[in-house]
């Protein structure tokens, strides 16, 4: 019987007409995202193999990859489908640290062992073994009142030279590195002396003929010597999705780049198994595929995935995929199916309406139905045909009901290779699947196996011909021998990769876990959790750190709490990262339980307040840095200058200004005598921030430009980046452009290197609006439109809402209000769609202008007094002030004066709260009106003066110009023609060079009679 998986495609014409056509749209640069959605066994893969078929070789490249059932792997499906196209393992790009020198030295100080880096420039041996055994003779002596002799100095520092120290009865193991510290690096210290003392107890008594035969001694500390330990990034004040994005944008550059080549189809299938980091990294290369010759195919299973559902949500939302859905196949379609498989039948058209009926119309259970009836010889070639010999035959009720019939037909060995392999995966290397050791002759039984179709044979590897197959094989498999292969897998990973364990740790992590090996579960589940958690792929690492924790107690261990406790902060930290913070105050709490460590069980607290800030219930966090205090209280130390930062910016979002800085400058003043470079820039950072949102502008210049300072010097760009931008902005508020442009500049490009383009989008809008306040109009567009491309790239809403709402702001300032009336629109929208109340305060206020220009005035007014109450209601005042202001004109426009001056004293009230320098001259200006208006012309006069230095000072020429119109109407009203013809022709000259008509057509006006 021929296989039918390569005979001509039946019933899903329409569908792959839809990927021919998206195909031809992609290579013409319309790239686009295909989502192919269907049952187990309904097709999609074949489907799939159909479309890769029709694409010429010369025309497109292809690349495939897949997500695996059970499998930890993060960005798996990517990493799978772009292997062949980089040099190195894609996503796992990790910094290691090893002890550069390791001693071993006796009591007297002599040095028993020695291992050092090749050309390591260390100390003397000899001299460096006296000293430390000195030290430790004196701690020893001056601390140890047990008389147990088991004290000793456990660390020192010395420069970037770090010192581990562990001792047992009769030697000291010292350990060297540089850099930053991994903790299984003193476990390991630790393990190895115990091991030493076990083992060799004999050679190190005093007076032992063989206490010169320190080989056993070497050996042991160059194992140590060889150990790589993981350089864990510091995830506080991480932002997950800025991070994520700038691991999609290196993906979307790495795949654009190949279509350099020829166009591109990246097929991604079983979507429905994908981890979150994938997903995530699928929908940003789906928003932006759509300018590129790349067409992205994936296949998916419906309803199976939660976070796969959101994921399409999002897409569907976006609009930026298209679902293919392939339903079941109808009575005809199941005939030419049959037909295919057995040319020439007889089969009563009743059996082919009940297969349809009864299989569903799924094609895969179909196949595998007639197999199994021709393997049982219900189907027979007789007479040059085929016939239905007996009707006496059932049709199992599952997919799988089929497949285990056909499993039954498979020898004993062939059936154990078939377990095992599912144990690795749907695509697994051959060589691993001949690691099983049940079998005498593996080689023999993966031939059968393949030859039974079930297993596929390509160069060198092999794959199950469908997942259905792998996932019947492995949830049959008995709980005992599922845990021996997984055992068997492990074992062949760790001596296969003796020396690079780290290419397959996420092997080693998902092969143990699902054995009975306890403590290499533990092991690599938390070594695994590490790297997972160093690529940002925290819901892996948080399931690798759940699973070390179930091994914990299977061990027997002297410090589990201690274990315990830090996988449980940890998995406070991951939570906290993802906005899970349920999860993560238990997983915090359950950490403080078990930590003894008075100092460590503080800083958990401070990281359950943290949380409780983030949920804004500011009372709770305060309540919680109160308890950390307490815990610390008359000890001195660099964790209690973390939490006085947390406490201070707590009272700062409560606006309890006066106890936020005074904790602040405590936070500073212990970080300051512990000499912490980081802690002292981060403490600069908060405190300049506190004062700049207190109105204190000149401290708080003081201090960011020390966190500055600092951070240059610690090559902290990530936190260089964040106070450049600050003072960015104190800048700007206070005037100074150049400054503000400096150092936005700066940020910006800081930014562009660490991958951040979240906040390099925020910097290039920032140097936009500098633009806009000059008056420089075309650069202010361009950096707007390129801010807003970036926000489009990352999906980022409020972003687009900001970017669409300046662009319209500069098509209002020019005169074209049609134009800035769709844009500042679209921003409204999104405004209040996302929820973002100072937002929608700000493109009220801009709407509201437009209106105002187009003279109608109580449209005008009426989204000024919406913009107004919003602003107030999340107590924004600046956005308030500057609808203040165009409530004002309003109602003098309505001739309502004293409803106008009302407004106008509370802006200038408010300005004074404020302390704003841009806010001050609008308040001026508003109450300069009211003035104007009652003819208290000397009154009026000043304020517009006062608003006009202002913005001289600031180089804000707009609002010159608008200061001129306003004052040539005074004088004009005041009689004075000359003086307002020489303000009206000021204004007119200015926005003559705008090219703006409206305003234009409006001073010619009032020039008429000047």
């Amino acid at each position: 019987m021929e296989d039918f998986a390569y005979q001509q495609l039946i019933g899903r014409a329409r569908e792959l007409e839809q990927l021919r056509d998206k195909l031809n749209d992609a290579v013409t640069g319309k790239g686009g995202t295909v989502l192919i959605s269907g049952e187990a066994g309904i097709g999609k893969t074949r489907l799939i193999e159909e479309f890769k078929s029709i694409i010429p070789d010369k025309e497109s490249l292809i690349l495939s990859g897949a997500a695996a059932m059970d499998t930890l792997q993060p960005f798996l499906i990517f990493s799978d489908c772009l292997e062949e196209r980089i040099d190195k393992p894609l996503f796992l790009d990790q910094e290691y640290v090893s002890f550069t020198e390791i001693f071993a030295v006796d009591r007297e100080g002599k040095l028993m062992a020695k291992a050092s880096l090749d050309g390591e420039e260390g100390m003397d041996a000899d001299i460096f073994a006296g000293m430390l055994s000195a030290v430790q003779d004196f701690v020893r002596d001056s601390f140890d009142s047990s008389g147990d002799g088991k004290a000793g100095l456990g660390r020192l520092e010395y420069g970037d030279m770090k010192i581990l120290m562990e001792h047992g009865p009769h030697l000291f193991l010292t350990a060297v590195f540089r850099g930053a510290e991994h903790p299984d690096m003193r476990k390991m210290v630790k393990e190895t002396v115990r091991a030493i003392e076990e083992k060799d107890k004999g050679v190190l008594e005093p007076g032992s003929a063989d206490v010169d035969d320190t080989a056993a001694i070497r050996d042991a500390i160059s194992q140590l010597f060889d150990a790589r330990f993981l350089v864990r990034r510091d995830m506080e004040g991480v932002k997950l999705e800025e991070e994520r994005l700038r691991i999609a944008n290196q993906v979307l550059e790495l795949v654009v780049g190949i279509t350099r080549e020829k166009p591109l189809v990246l097929i991604l299938e079983d979507l429905h198994w994908a981890d979150a980091s994938s997903l995530f990294v699928l929908n940003f290369l789906a928003r932006n595929v759509r300018k590129e010759k790349i067409l992205l195919v994936c296949t998916l299973r419906p309803k199976e995935s939660d976070i796969l559902q959101e994921a399409i949500e999002r897409m569907d939302e976006e609009g930026v995929s298209t679902e293919v859905i392939l339903g079941q196949m109808g009575r005809d379609d199941v005939s030419s199916l049959v037909n295919g498989m057995f040319v020439n039948n007889e089969f009563p058209q009743a059996f082919i309406g009940q297969l349809a009926e009864q299989c569903e119309g799924n094609p895969f259970f179909i196949i595998e139905m007639l197999r199994h009836m021709h393997d049982e010889e219900i189907i027979v070639k007789a007479d040059g045909g085929y016939q239905l010999v007996s009707e006496d035959y059932t049709i199992p009720a599952t997919v799988e009901d089929v497949v285990h019939r056909r499993l039954g037909t498979l020898t004993p060995d062939v059936m154990a290779m078939a377990e095992y392999s599912s144990c690795i995966g749907r695509v697994f290397a051959s060589e691993v699947a001949l690691s099983i050791d049940s079998l005498k002759d593996p080689s023999a039984a993966l031939g059968e196996l393949q030859g039974t179709g079930i297993v596929v044979a390509n160069n060198g590897n092999s794959e199950f011909s469908h997942a259905i197959f792998q996932e019947v094989i492995y949830g049959g498999i008995g709980e005992r021998w599922r845990s021996a292969h997984h055992r068997n897998l492990g074992e062949y990973y760790e001596s296969t990769y003796a020396n690079r364990l780290d290419e397959v740790l996420f092997d080693l992590a998902k092969h143990f876990s699902l054995s009975n090996e306890h403590q290499k579960a533990y092991d690599y589940c938390c070594q695994a959790g590490d790297m997972a958690e160093n690529t940002f792929a925290t819901e892996q690492a948080i399931d690798f750190f759940d699973k070390a924790l179930e091994r914990l107690p299977n061990l027997k261990l002297e410090d589990r709490a201690e274990r315990e406790a830090e996988l449980f902060e940890r998995l406070g930290d991951l939570h906290t990262l993802i906005g899970d913070f349920e999860p993560g105050i238990e997983e915090y709490q359950k950490a403080m339980d078990k930590q003894s460590d008075k100092r460590k069980k503080a800083d958990v607290q401070r990281k359950l307040a943290i949380i409780y800030e983030k949920k804004g219930d500011y009372e709770k966090n305060l309540e919680e840095c109160n308890r950390a205090l307490e815990l610390l209280e008359g000890d001195e130390t660099i964790v209690k200058s973390r939490i006085l930062s947390t406490q201070g910016f707590a009272y700062m979002r409560q606006g309890d200004f006066q106890n936020s800085e005074e904790v602040l400058r405590e936070s500073l003043r212990i970080a300051e005598s512990f000499d912490d470079k980081t802690e002292i820039a981060m403490a600069n950072h908060s405190l300049g921030t506190m004062l700049w949102h207190r109105g204190q502008m000149d401290d708080a210049f003081v201090h960011l430009e020390k966190a500055v300072e600092l951070r240059e010097e610690l090559n902290d760009k990530i936190g260089l980046s964040r106070s450049l931008n600050n003072i960015g902005l104190i800048s700007f508020n206070t005037g100074k452009i150049d400054k503000a442009l400096e150092n936005w500049n700066k940020s910006m490009e800081l930014f562009r290197i660490t991958g951040d383009i979240a906040n390099m989008a925020v910097s290039i809008g920032n140097i936009g609006t500098i633009y806009l306040v000059v008056s420089n109009f075309d650069e202010a567009l361009k950096y707007y439109h390129e801010s807003l491309e970036i926000r489009e790239k990352i999906g980022d809403k409020r972003g687009t809402a900001v970017g669409t709402c300046n662009i319209g702001a500069i098509y209002h300032l020019r005169g074209n209000l049609d134009e800035a009336e769709v844009y500042v629109k679209r921003s409204l929208d999104i405004y209040r769609q996302v929820g973002d109340k100072p937002g929608m305060s700000g493109a009220l206020n801009n709407m509201a202008s437009i209106y105002s220009l187009k003279g109608d005035v109580d449209q005008a007014l009426e989204y000024f007094e919406q913009g107004l109450a919003t602003a107030l209601e999340i107590g924004e005042k600046r956005p308030a002030i500057h609808n203040y202001l165009g409530v004002v004109e309003s109602h003098l426009r309505k001739g309502d004066v004293e409803l106008a001056r009302s407004n106008a004293e509370k802006a200038l009230e408010m300005s004074d709260d404020l302390k704003s320098k841009a806010e001050e001259a609008i308040s001026n200006k508003a109450m300069g009106l009211v003035l104007r208006e009652r003819e208290e012309w000397d009154e009026a006069l000043e304020r517009f003066n006062h608003a006009r230095g202002i913005s001289e000072a600031s180089g804000d020429r707009h609002e010159i110009a608008h200061l001129d119109l306003e004052e040539g109407r005074l004088w004009k009203a005041k009689g004075d023609g000359p003086k307002a013809r020489e303000r009206f022709e000021a204004a007119l000259e200015y926005f003559k060079g705008l090219g703006n008509k409206v305003m234009m057509d409006m001073l010619e006006e009032e020039l008429k009679g000047t």
